[in-house]
């Protein structure tokens, strides 16, 4: 779980960039059922925060807003 933190950290830094967008949705599509697996099977309130902050950077960050 802290490995997973841990990128996911990473990439909310890399979603204040807007040239990192297309590869993060690319990226993310790739691992995403792994992270909600992770996520389904119990509680895990640090993940759902990471989460909700790395999407949330992401719509910030988009050219298309």
């Amino acid at each position: 779980m802290e490995e997973t933190e841990r990128s996911l950290q990473t990439l909310i830094k890399l979603a204040c960039n807007a040239e990192c967008i297309p590869s993060l949705v690319d990226g993310l599509s790739a691992c995403l059922s792994s992270i909600l697996t992770i996520n389904e099977q119990g509680e895990h309130p640090v993940l759902d925060r990471l989460l909700h902050n790395l999407f949330n950077q992401m719509l910030q960050a988009s050219p298309c807003l």
